[in-house]
Formats: C-alpha cells, sequence, structure tokens
C-alpha cells in the first residue's frame, strides 16, 4: 500500500514533464483520501500557495492515485460524489 507523499511523487512524476503552465508547476502538501484512493492536487505553485488566482486550473479535473498500485487516473464532475466524501489528507507545510 503506498502512502500520501507516494502518491504524490506518482502525481508529480506523471504530471511535471506535461506542465505547459502559466506558472511554476507544483503538487500540493495536502489532499484527500478514501479507502481506494488518494486525490492528489497538482496545479500551478502561484495558485496554490501564494493564492494568485490568475494561476487557476481551467478544468474540472482531478488527480486520483490507486492506493494499492499506484495507478494514476482523472476524473470529471461525473465524480464529484465520490470526491466530496474524501477525508483531508497531508499538511500543507508539506512542498
Amino acid at each position: 500500500m503506498i502512502s500520501f507523499n507516494d502518491a504524490r511523487r506518482i502525481a508529480d512524476r506523471t504530471y511535471r514533464p506535461l506542465w505547459k503552465g502559466p506558472g511554476t508547476f507544483h503538487v500540493a502538501g495536502e489532499g484527500f483520501e478514501d479507502g481506494q484512493s488518494f486525490n492528489v492536487v497538482v496545479g500551478a505553485r502561484e495558485d496554490l500557495v501564494d493564492g494568485d488566482y490568475t494561476f487557476g486550473a481551467l478544468d474540472d479535473r482531478s488527480i486520483l492515485v490507486d492506493r494499492i498500485t499506484g495507478q494514476v487516473s482523472e476524473v470529471f464532475s461525473d465524480a464529484r460524489p465520490r470526491l466530496n466524501d474524501m477525508a483531508p489528507v497531508g499538511s500543507p507545510t508539506v512542498s
């Protein structure tokens, strides 16, 4: 079973090479979890850390990392009920 920090590293390894900005790629130190997956928040550091919402994401994509396999998947607004039931995990001070 992987930890939340493992899931953050997997998300970083998967999405950093694809990042086209704007801003500086960042994986948040906090996210969400349920029994199956971690919801890892990725985006522009300027938005996630500095609070400059002009760098905010324009889509409704959420990044899930499976707790057992580490497989990454993307879900959209149709998964909102599941995402709303996830519990907070991590620490905002992790960078």
